[in-house]
This record gives C-alpha cells, sequence and structure tokens, in this order.
C-alpha cells in the first residue's frame, strides 16, 4: 500500500500495524489503506514540497497547506481533493500549487493501476479549477532544481495577473 507493508491486524483496535518503507512503524485504518489515503507514515512529504514551504515562508508569501473545497469531491470516493499549496493576497485565493512528485509520471512503486488513478484524480482537480476559474499550478518534480524565489515569483505573478483579468472580464 503505497510505502507501506502490512505487518498485523490489532483486532482489539481494529487497525493494521504497518512498516513502512523508510523504517518507521505506523498504524492505520484498513478503510485508509484500501483508499489509498495513507500510503506511508508521514515521511512521503517530498523534498519538493519541504523546499516549497521554506520558499514561500522566506518571501512572506501567506498560503496554506493541503487546502480543500468542501465541493471538490473525487467522484471515486467522494473524499475531499487536497491541493498541495493554497496562495493568498489580502485574504483571497490568487491560485493553487501542486508539487507533481515521481508518482504522477510513474504509479507508487511503477504500479500502472495506482498511476491511473493518480492522473485521473489530477485531472479531476484541473477541471474543478478551471470550472471555478482558480488559477492552478502543477510543478514537476522534473523541475527541482529550477525552484528558488526567482521561480515563485513569477508563479505567483502569473496568478496574480489570471486572477486580474478574471476580474476585468466579469465586469
Amino acid at each position: 500500500y503505497g510505502r507501506l507493508k502490512v505487518d498485523h491486524y490489532d483486532n482489539l483496535h481494529g487497525v493494521y500495524v504497518c512498516e513502512c518503507e523508510c523504517g518507521n512503524i505506523t498504524v492505520v485504518k484498513g478503510y485508509n489503506l484500501i483508499n489509498g489515503n495513507t500510503q506511508s507514515c508521514g515521511c512521503l512529504k517530498s523534498k519538493g514540497e519541504f523546499k516549497l514551504n521554506n520558499l514561500l515562508t522566506e518571501m512572506g508569501i501567506k498560503f496554506t497547506t493541503q487546502h480543500s473545497f468542501t465541493d471538490c469531491r473525487f467522484p471515486d470516493s467522494d473524499r475531499l481533493a487536497y491541493f498541495d499549496y493554497a496562495i493568498f493576497s489580502d485574504n483571497k485565493l490568487l491560485g493553487l500549487i501542486e508539487y507533481d512528485g515521481e508518482q504522477h509520471r510513474t504509479g507508487w512503486g511503477g504500479q500502472v493501476e495506482s498511476l491511473n488513478k493518480i492522473q485521473a484524480r489530477d485531472k479531476f482537480k484541473e477541471y474543478y479549477c478551471c470550472l471555478h476559474e482558480i488559477p492552478l499550478v502543477r510543478i514537476p518534480s522534473t523541475d527541482y532544481s529550477k525552484i528558488d524565489a526567482q521561480y515563485l515569483e513569477n508563479i505567483i505573478r502569473g496568478m496574480s495577473n489570471e486572477a486580474s483579468n478574471t476580474a476585468t472580464e466579469t465586469v
């Protein structure tokens, strides 16, 4: 299940005790394993996400992580779709950023079935953003070495311009 291998089922508490590929032990409810909601002990936060967190913070950009909307639910599970980053200016949502790790190109462990699910969910998020005129920027992990303050400034400037154009069009 992602990076998790089930060690045993804890009948008393109704959970699975799993070992993560990183060596940590974690406890997970069965439906979270099956639905893919839990795929690691928490170590999956990628180095790209750490880099983005640090840069956004250093730059004084207002953001939240794992941002969701009550009406944005995956059709296959009815679970909330979470976006990696929501960027704000003057307490208004400027846009969303998704950092696409390697699994967005190869699936978890190279599994085609997981790749199809990941890509379908990516397309759903893109559709939602398009429908609601929310700028969405996808940063591929192949851009990791390019990510710096200027890179993020360009992304945020693009979000601001897109938001301005949308506001102008609706006036």
